[in-house]
Parts: structure tokens; sequence; C-alpha cells
């Protein structure tokens, strides 16, 4: 596929194309902070766009399919023509969603937005706005303009558009985002049942980012009451977003506590949790945790799922990053997790069993008839082990002073058929595990070619 053929191509089979490709090759879908728009956009992708998201695609086929893609040799002078308002706008949500980072080239698309912001409505600023937001990119200059424009729109604009220009300015942690949240309170306070799930999620979440509880409390009450209506359609990712804001709130209501809970087994079983999710779901879990409703969801666990359990140790492994294994470590509620996987761990996949031992190491905590009962179904597994699961589980296993002979045989039987797979941070993390098992086990274990 060559940029000339995408450029010749029509403008919505274009688009429709960009689009598909950096969908199929995993491309910026994963991320769950991007909203697509509601509406199919004008489809006017420029010659420029088009060669840089194809530079994008063909380079992400040797890149990690979740890392954001650099342009190597592509340079901003290949610019195309006079791009139209519409054209610019699809060329920023296309960059966006194929996650392009070189800054060169980014700034010379958003410059093009910055000439151009007078013309867009309240819609079109959301979705500038949205795009900075993936992108990560922070321009005082154009956020101050694209700021004062939406607020100039705000009587007019429908409060979806105007909720996510306020999540996405939260986000980007744009100064001028509380008072901006102030005005977007005071214009849709009333009209909040006109959201969906998803933008209920952003815009508690975008409150918590940048207002207190105390600043208008009737207004998160009346958040809450729409989103407790709209529970089943949440997304794993909107109420990881729901769950942090409340927390961070301090919205301690036990009635709404209990409901967010009681979809927490179903939402946690999915593969969609990025680290992002899981730091939101584990911060909630441990300012909840003593809480009437929470120690009764505790008991919920044992019908979790494995995947819903490996994101839940994952999410309180995250929480737990940094500080001593037996600070804050909420051990009533790791104590119900080592349980529940204890049940469940003869139906864990390879990934969800290594990355739960991973976080209960991480968290300190030890308990032996679960590492006996992980080295009996994990052998049987091995193959399917990634070199990162290798190397976090030898890492977890070294941390508990683990060692069971028949197991570390063909676990290392294993480690030694797929050395060459194994990056140099999994190979030093291995090499360190080995030397701390050889102290258990007298001497130290070695790799099996």
């Amino acid at each position: 596929m060559s940029a000339g053929s995408l450029a010749a191509s029509g403008p919505s089979s274009r688009t429709s194309l960009l689009h598909s490709v950096c969908r199929s090759l995993g491309i910026g879908s994963a991320a769950r902070s991007w909203r697509a728009p509601s509406q199919p956009l004008t489809c006017q992708i420029s010659n420029r766009a088009a060669a840089i998201v194809t530079c994008c695609l063909q380079r992400a086929r040797s890149t990690s399919r979740r890392s954001p893609v650099g342009l190597g040799g592509l340079h901003a002078s290949e610019t195309g023509q006079d791009i139209t308002p519409e054209g610019v706008l699809d060329d920023l949500c296309v960059l966006a969603e194929a996650q392009v980072c070189d800054e060169e080239h980014l700034h010379s698309f958003l410059a093009d937005a910055k000439d151009k912001l007078n013309s867009y409505n309240s819609q079109q600023l959301a979705l500038v706005a949205q795009a900075m937001s993936k992108l990560s990119y922070y321009d005082p200059v154009l956020l101050q303009a694209l700021d004062k424009n939406a607020r100039l729109m705000m009587p007019f604009a429908n409060p979806k558009s105007a909720t996510m220009t306020a999540w996405a300015l939260a986000k980007l942690d744009w100064h001028h985002a509380d008072s901006f949240m102030e005005l977007y309170i005071d214009t849709f306070g009333q009209k909040l049942n006109q959201l969906s799930a998803s933008d209920l999620a952003c815009c508690i979440w975008a409150m918590a980012k940048v207002l207190p509880l105390q600043h208008d409390a009737n207004f998160v009450r009346t958040l809450v009451n729409n989103a407790r209506h709209k529970l089943d359609d949440f997304s794993p990712s909107d109420l990881s977003l729901l769950l942090w804001a409340v927390a961070k709130l301090g919205y301690y209501e036990e009635r709404f506590v209990r409901a967010v809970m009681r979809e927490v087994p179903h939402k946690l079983d999915s593969s969609v949790l990025d680290s992002e999710d899981q730091d939101r779901i584990s911060f909630a879990m441990v300012v909840f945790d003593g809480m009437a409703s929470f120690i009764e969801a505790r008991a919920m666990l044992k019908d979790y799922k494995p995947a819903a359990l490996a994101n839940m140790a994952m999410a309180l492994a995250h929480q737990h990053e940094g500080k001593h294994p037996n600070e804050d470590s909420n051990p009533g509620l790791i104590l119900a997790l080592v349980e529940a996987v204890k049940q469940k761990l003869r139906f864990f996949g390879a990934q969800d069993m290594a990355d739960t031992l991973w976080a209960i190491a991480k968290l300190g905590y030890t308990d032996r008839e679960l590492l006996e009962s992980f080295a009996y179904y994990a052998s049987y597994q091995l193959d399917q082990f990634t070199p990162k699961d290798l190397a976090n589980t030898a890492w977890a296993l070294a941390s508990h002073g683990f060692y069971n002979e028949s197991f570390m045989s063909t676990f290392l039987s294993t480690a030694g058929r797929k050395l060459m797979e194994f990056q140099p941070h999994e190979a030093a993390t291995l090499t360190w595990a080995l030397s701390k098992l050889g102290t258990s086990a007298g001497t130290p274990p070695r790799l099996k070619a």
C-alpha cells in the first residue's frame, strides 16, 4: 500500500481504509481514552495525512501493536495542498487513532487546526480537544483559543460535545479546566439525563479531576443518580472512571457503591482493561475497603472468573507500587482475593496465572498452598507462557522464596527453549530470580538449552 494509492482514492474510501487498517493492526483502537465521534466524519483526508498514516502502518508491522508510532525520515514539509477546516479535523482524528507521536508533524497539523479554529462548531471543537488529549499534545496557545471558543459556544452546544471537551481539558491538565467545568455545571446541570453511560463516566471523572466534592454536591448527586440507572451500559473502562471519580470525590453513598460493586464481577472479566483502568479500579477498592457494601463485595470474589481475578490482582499491585510490602496492604481484601484464586486456579489461562502470581508477590503476600497449586497447574501450561510471563513467574517465585524441584525442571526446559525471544530486561529478571532461587535450592538452577 502506498501513500499515492491512498491519496488517489475517494475521500470517503480513504478514511474508511485508514481507520479499518488502524483497527486491524490494533493501533490506537485499544486505548480507552479515545472516544470515536458518533457521526461519520466529512472524510476529507489530505495527501500528507495519507502519507503519514501509511508510514505509521508500515512501521507498526515491526513494532509493538500498542506503542505510539514514529515517522522516521518523513518530513513535515511534505504538506500537500491547502486543506478545508473539515479536512484538518479529519486528519487530526486519523492521526490520533494511529497514535502518531512525532512532535514535528503534530505541530504542523495542530497549527492548521489553530488557524481554522474559528470555523468549528462545538462538536468539532470537542473532536480537536479529544485528538489533543489522545496524542498527549499540550499547546497552551491552542488550548487557550479552544477553551475560549468552547465557552462562547457553550449555550448552543449539546451536552455530549461539552462533556467531551471538559473531559479532554481535564485529561490534558489544562490550568483553566476547573473554571470550564464550573461553566459546564451551570449550563448542563439539568440536562444530565441526556448523557450516555460513557459520557456520564467522562463527566464525573473530569469533575473529580479538577473540582472538589464540596464545590457542588448536588451536581455530583445528580450525576450519580443518572449513572445508577445506566450501570448496565457502562463498559469496563467507563466503570473504572466512575469508581475512581466517586472515590476521589469521597462520595460514600452506600446504596450506590453497593450497586456499582454488583457490576464489578462482570465488568472486570475483560481483557480490554489497560494499566490506567486497573490503577483507577485499585484506587477505588483501597478507598472503599472497610465500607459495609465493600466488605459484602469481598464475598462475591468467589464468583469472579479468572480474568476478573487477575485484573483485580494487577490493579491492587499497581496501587501498591513503591510501598513497603506490609504498608497499607489491605490484608482483608488481599486474603479474600487469594482464597478466590485458589478455588479457581485450575481454570486460569497462562497469562492470567502469571499475572496473578506476580501481583500477589508484589503485594508481599505469601501463601504456601497457593504456590503449590500454581506449580502444579502451571506446569501443564508453561509452553503457553511468553518470555515476559516466564520472567515474572521466576521473579514471583524468587520473591516468595519458593522452590519446587519438579516444577523448576519443566520451567527451566521451557525458558531455555525460548531464551532467544527474551528482551534484555526480561533476561536480567530471569537471571536474578534463578540466582535467588539457588539460595533456596542449595545450588543455582541452570537453564536447559
